[in-house]
Parts: structure tokens; C-alpha cells; sequence
């Protein structure tokens, strides 16, 4: 079973049709699409893992399956991303299809239902996961112009591709229109009788609907199966090994590391800004160190590569040893220059990127540096994780900033990533859970992982954080002047500063598994001390010094206390398939600049108690 669930093709098919010319792609039809080894045998094994009839399951899965492949043709499922080559969007759909219904397998349902209905409803609710799977990504179909050979622009919601087609990738679009927009293509999918069949039963119809549109707060254990799907699908794709039990094609760690690279660059690191983590100059790209590198090295681990140098210094030998960066000088790989931008200027460390690395020939590269980058001395210093005062958090690249170009779907092409999909891209994939899924093992490992709320935006480059090993001084709150410095720098507000903008442009997650922040009876909640360590990995390249923000962020005093006068408080996590957790962490006043616009997690509550009234805690 476990062989013909994982299945991964040693050699991706072309997909060159005889009748495709000149770069022109000739639609087929969804049988033609379907009718592959790879594709056949994942078809195969969706009816292996179902109970239906052979009628039912062509109907129900088949059929479906057959539309979509129609809809999506040899679209890839991203322009520089996991399964970017010219199929990649039915593979990857495919793939998550097989292992949601894989990992639903592992769940009862209807949750917390009687073992009769359980038995009544069952294949409803296995279809409905199937469908959350197939529907979870249509509207990336969104991210791109379809132009036909006689010169119209078509529209996926017009129906099939009429004729031969070229696709390209939009300029400026919006990565969380996907999950908004997927009801458009639920109905060119599914007919009316299994739309019909699938509203009788409220349960099921309402976590399908939201699981597709993207309300992962509502979508209920439907969205739970089809985000852990996906990032399985993402991660197999990349190089991972979610299970020990897939055999991901081997690529190098000189393959891993530029694409990697390049989908930092290309998606979401700023250029040419003050404070920003990279510079295009005419001579090459001037990535800041070490902080790019540390965010580069958390993205990989993140998605299950292995054989990563966890020293820097070994990482950047390795680099530059593959022609990854070019040498400082006495083999050293760290530069020193001079930035200046209009009124800013910094003196920062660097590791020196040929452009051609990034853009290939004839690829629309952003506009360079408007401001001069001068390097310093003749050769370079020694790279040092301590902070630089111009370094700042990356800040994801506005669409303006973006420079899609047109894609090649019959270039295979799979750049390292976490997901443009729909479920939480920086979240680490958790491959413990997921082998102990395979091997039909709970895990029993606490991770205070909690149940999905509305998703904003992960940010794919920050390193994961363990949010579940709080270590805190919980006493009745009293400032203390005593203690070890971070210099003359007020990191407390800093800190606060960086929260407010990471709020503001969705770097930090709200809500969601394994988030860092949430909202709690109308406030934000700050799981301690999981947010101060993303913080100092993000401001120092290192976590070592995070109990000192923390100390200086209380001293903000922007924090709510206890009735017991305690800075610290604790939640209950409850929700599908969740045991009990308890997280910690601060409240912030509503008064302290940083105003929740989402709503509470339901699956959170306050354990001790209620907040001091203002003027008692300011007696306190």
C-alpha cells in the first residue's frame, strides 16, 4: 500500500504533446491528461483508500479529477516554486488528493460522533476531504494569463482552453486571493447532483466550504487534513522526507541551496530599500550576512532538507565552493561596503551573489540600486553574528517590487519553497507526527500545535520556533533594574516595533498552528518565549539573548497583568484532535498601539482568571 501511496517519479514527464509547436501548448482533454503511469497508479490508489464501488468512485472521483485536469491543463502550480514545471499543478493536486485521504484514514468522523453515525456518514465525509484536497489550490489558476495563438487572453471561469496556449505569470498578484477565490471553480467541478448529495449534510458541506475559501478558523478537521496534505505534497516535492517511508528524488545540496536562494530573492526578500536584507548592483547581488544566510538555512530545514551545514562558516565554504558566491579574497567569503541611499547610509557585512544565479538569461531582473554600494578595503573581514545596527527583519516584497516573468511550462524547474499554497508556509512540517501517521502511530509528543484559525500570511523565511518550551519567570511583576545589557539600544522598543509592522504586513502569522500570536478575549496574545527568540534570530542571527528583550519589552509596559498580579498568563488550546495543551505568554492593553483586527481563536481560553483593573496594576 505504503509503495503505491508515495509514489514519485524518478523522471517527470515532458508533457510535450506531437502537436504542440513552436512553444504552443495544445489542450487535452482531462482523460489525456490523466491517462499517465505516475497519475494512473496515484488514481489507483485513491480508490484503494476508499470503500467505493468502482460506478461510485468514477462518479464521485474519478469524474471530478477528470474536470479539474481539464481546467488546469499543464499549468505548473507555481513560477518559482515547489512543482514548477509544466504539469505541476495537476501532480501536486494529485498528490495532496492521495495523502489527505490517506491521513483521514487516521481520523473518526464525524468528530466526537456516535460509532452509528460515524458508520452512516462516513463516505460522505471521505469524499468531502477529497474534494477539499482537489479544490484547495484551483485558484492559483488566478496568478496568470492564459493567451491563446490567435491573440485573446483567456479566463479560466470562460471554461476549457479552446485552442493553443502560452501562460504567464502575473505581475503584482496577490498571494491570498488563492483561498478567496476557489468557490469560482467548485461548480465547474463538481455538478449539481454531488453539490446536492454533499448539502444534505450540513456538517460536511460547511467544512468543505470553508476549507476551500480559505476560512481555516470554521473549516474544522476537512481543513486540518487537507493543510497537513499539502505540505507533505510541498515538502516530498523540495527534496524533504516527511516520512522516512517516501524516496524523494536526489538532488544536491548545490541544487537545494540556489533554489532556495532564489525563491528568497525572488518572493520575499525587500531590494534596494534602507534597511533592507539585499542589494542589485550592475556587478551583482550584495546579500546582507548573516542574516539572509540564517533565514536561507531555516527555509531548508524547514522543508525537510537534509545535509545542510548548521555552522555558518562551513555554509558559506560550501557556497562558495559551488560557485554560489563569489570569494572576498584569502578564500574568505564575507564582505564589507558602504550603502548609501539618498539620506541613509550603513556600513554593512555581505555575501556577494552573482545576478545570473538568480535571473536566467533573458529574464526581467528588478531595477538596480538607486544609490551607490562601495566595498571596503580590499579584502574581507570575519563574519560575526553579532547585531548590525542598520540590519532590520526582511520585509516581504510589495507586488511593485515583484518581477515575475514568463513562465515556461515545459521547463521543469522545482525551486525550494513553502508554500504559496493555502496552508501556513512557515510553518515547519512536522515529520515526527507525520510518521507516526504512516506507521499508524499517534503521536504523543506535546507541541502546542493548535487548531487552524484564519490564516494571514506565513512568513516562509523565519526560522520555526519551539513555542511549547516556555521558560519564564513567572512571579508577581516587579521591575528590575539588574541584570546583563544589549548595550545602549532600547531592544524593548524595537521589539515592539517590529511586532507592530509584522502585524501590519502579515509577516507574523495570527491564529493559526504553531502561530506565535493570536487573539484572546479581544487582545493579542504573545506565546513567550517563542516570539522574543523569532525576534532576536531575525535582529541577531541568534536566540541567546531573548530573555533580555523580554525584559526590556515588560519594561514597555504595554502588557496586561493578572488578578494575581503575574505577567504571565496562561491559555488552554483545545480543538479537533487536539489534546490539552496550555501555552504562556503576555497580553498586550488595547491601549498599547498594536490593535487586533482578527477575531478571538475559539480554541484558546484564559486559565488564570481576569486582568487587573488599570489603576491597580498601576499601583502593582
Amino acid at each position: 500500500m505504503l509503495k503505491r501511496l508515495f509514489l514519485f517519479p524518478g523522471k517527470k514527464n515532458s508533457q510535450q504533446s506531437p502537436q504542440d509547436v513552436d512553444g504552443w501548448l495544445m489542450p487535452l482533454s482531462g482523460k489525456e491528461l490523466l491517462d499517465q503511469p505516475y497519475r494512473q497508479q496515484i488514481i489507483k490508489t485513491l480508490w484503494d483508500l476508499t470503500s467505493l464501488t468502482k460506478p461510485v468512485f468514477c462518479h464521485f472521483i474519478q469524474t471530478p479529477l477528470e474536470r479539474y485536469a481539464e481546467l488546469v491543463q499543464r499549468i505548473p502550480a507555481s513560477e518559482s516554486h515547489h512543482h514548477a514545471y509544466a504539469g505541476g499543478m495537476l501532480d501536486h493536486t494529485l498528490e495532496v488528493v492521495n495523502y489527505a485521504l490517506r491521513i483521514r484514514q487516521h481520523h473518526l468522523l464525524p468528530p466526537g460522533s456516535s460509532p452509528e453515525a460515524q458508520s452512516s456518514s462516513s463516505e460522505r465525509w471521505t469524499i468531502a476531504v477529497a474534494y477539499g484536497a482537489l479544490l484547495h489550490d484551483a485558484a492559483k489558476l488566478l496568478d496568470i494569463d492564459i493567451f491563446l495563438k490567435d491573440g485573446r487572453v483567456w479566463r479560466v471561469w470562460n471554461g476549457s482552453i479552446p485552442g493553443p496556449y502560452r501562460v504567464r505569470y502575473r505581475k503584482g498578484r496577490d498571494y491570498m486571493l488563492h483561498q478567496a477565490s476557489n468557490g469560482l471553480f467548485c461548480s465547474q467541478i463538481l455538478d449539481g447532483r454531488i453539490l446536492d448529495w454533499l448539502y444534505e449534510d450540513n456538517a460536511v458541506f460547511k467544512e468543505l466550504m470553508f476549507t476551500i475559501s480559505g476560512y481555516s478558523s470554521e473549516a474544522g478537521v476537512i481543513g486540518e487534513i487537507v493543510s497537513k496534505a499539502d505540505r507533505a505534497s510541498v515538502a516530498s516535492n523540495l527534496g524533504g522526507d516527511p516520512t522516512k517511508a517516501l524516496q524523494a528524488p536526489v538532488e544536491s545540496l548545490q541544487r537545494k541551496l540556489t533554489d532556495a536562494l532564489r525563491y528568497l530573492v525572488k518572493q520575499q526578500l525587500a531590494l534596494n530599500t534602507p534597511r533592507a536584507p539585499a542589494y542589485l548592483t550592475e556587478e551583482a547581488l550584495w546579500i546582507v550576512s548573516p542574516s539572509v544566510p540564517n533565514q536561507l538555512k531555516a527555509y531548508l530545514l524547514e522543508h525537510g532538507v537534509g545535509g545542510v551545514p548548521s555552522n555558518t562558516t562551513r555554509m558559506y565554504d560550501e557556497m562558495q565552493a559551488h560557485g554560489l558566491i563569489e570569494e572576498a579574497g584569502e578564500g574568505k567569503s564575507v564582505w564589507k561596503a558602504d550603502v548609501q541611499i539618498e539620506d541613509w547610509n550603513a556600513t554593512l557585512s555581505f555575501l556577494k551573489v552573482p545576478a545570473s544565479l538568480i535571473w536566467g538569461a533573458g529574464e526581467e531582473r528588478p531595477a538596480v540600486l538607486n544609490g551607490t554600494l562601495t566595498v571596503v578595503g580590499a579584502k574581507a573581514t570575519k563574519d560575526s553574528d553579532k547585531p548590525k545596527k542598520a540590519e532590520a527583519p526582511s520585509r516581504s516584497r510589495s507586488p511593485e517590487q515583484q518581477a515575475p516573468t514568463e513562465a515556461n511550462p515545459q521547463q521543469e524547474a522545482a525551486l525550494s519553497s513553502q508554500s504559496e499554497t493555502s496552508a501556513p508556509t512557515g510553518e515547519v512540517l512536522d515529520l515526527k507526527g507525520m510518521m507516526a501517521l504512516i506507521s499508524g502511530e499517534e503521536s504523543l509528543e506535546s507541541t502546542s500545535e493548535i487548531a487552524a484559525q484564519p490564516s494571514e500570511t506565513i512568513d516562509s523565511n523565519e526560522s520555526n520556533l519551539n513555542i511549547s518550551s516556555v521558560t519564564v519567570n513567572d512571579k508577581p511583576a516587579k521591575d528590575s533594574e539588574d541584570g546583563e545589557t544589549l548595550g545602549t539600544h532600547d531592544y524593548g522598543e524595537s521589539f515592539v516595533k517590529w511586532l507592530r509592522q509584522s502585524l501590519e504586513t502579515n509577516r507574523l502569522v495570527v491564529n493559526d498552528s504553531k502561530a506565535l500570536v493570536h487573539v484572546v478575549e479581544g487582545t493579542y496574545f504573545l506565546v513567550s518565549p517563542g516570539i522574543f527568540k523569532r525576534f532576536c534570530n531575525l535582529t541577531f542571527g541568534s536566540d541567546r539573548s531573548w530573555n533580555k528583550v523580554q525584559q526590556r519589552f515588560q519594561k514597555q509596559g504595554l502588557h496586561l497583568k493578572t488578578e494575581q498580579k503575574l505577567n504571565i498568563w496562561e491559555v488552554n488550546v483545545r480543538g479537533p484532535n487536539r489534546r490539552g495543551n496550555i501555552l504562556k505568554g503576555y497580553r498586550l492593553k488595547l491601549d498599547s498601539g498594536i490593535t487586533p483586527t482578527s477575531n478571538d481563536n475559539v480554541f484558546l481560553s484564559l486559565i488564570n482568571g481576569k486582568a487587573l483593573v488599570e489603576e491597580d496594576a498601576e499601583d502593582a
